[in-house]
């Protein structure tokens, strides 16, 4: 019986599960559902409390170091930092389609950029149309970003099965 190596045994697997391009969908999908239970857990109180707390409470919401201010905790570094490096992955991957996968053809990306218009319009309208005060229309978010996320892990981990030729 061969011994394996600890770079077999261990590093391998972990290195091809990265480089499966369903791997940050599963990862996403693992984190968010951890991040409810533990919320709706007896641990919720301490959890939620670990992410709005300030590393330096006297400086506030920003923390300020060689002059940038940056964010002063985990979860300003999740909504501000890791965001903008999510949106900017997503905008990179809808460029390469557009330019030279799937969607390179006016023809091939007129229904997804409709689709992506109207998923923005649409729910805007209903809520401009519900809430017909003018006060509370500026105050109406977009919802789509949010859900961006498990959408792009779906078509990341089951697009190909779900391709319409």
């Amino acid at each position: 019986m061969k011994l394996f190596s600890i770079k077999e045994r261990i590093l391998s697997p972990i290195w091809q599960f990265l480089h499966d391009s369903r791997a940050v969908g599963i990862v996403l999908i693992v984190c968010t559902v951890v991040s409810m239970v533990l919320a709706n857990s007896a641990f919720g109180p301490g959890y939620t409390e670990f992410f709005s707390r300030l590393f330096d409470p006297q400086t506030g919401h920003h923390l300020e170091w060689n002059g940038l201010h940056l964010p002063n905790s985990w979860l300003v570094w999740i909504n501000d930092g890791f965001m903008v490096l999510f949106f900017f992955l997503v905008g990179m991957e809808i460029k390469r389609e557009l330019t030279t996968g799937e969607l390179a053809t006016i023809r091939k990306s007129m229904l997804p950029v409709l689709a992506a218009i109207g998923g923005m319009l649409v729910p805007a309208l209903i809520y401009a149309l519900l809430i017909a005060r003018p006060i509370t229309i500026m105050a109406g978010a977009s919802p789509w970003p949010r859900t961006l996320h498990f959408r792009w892990v779906y078509f990341r981990c089951w697009g190909t099965a779900c391709r319409c030729r």
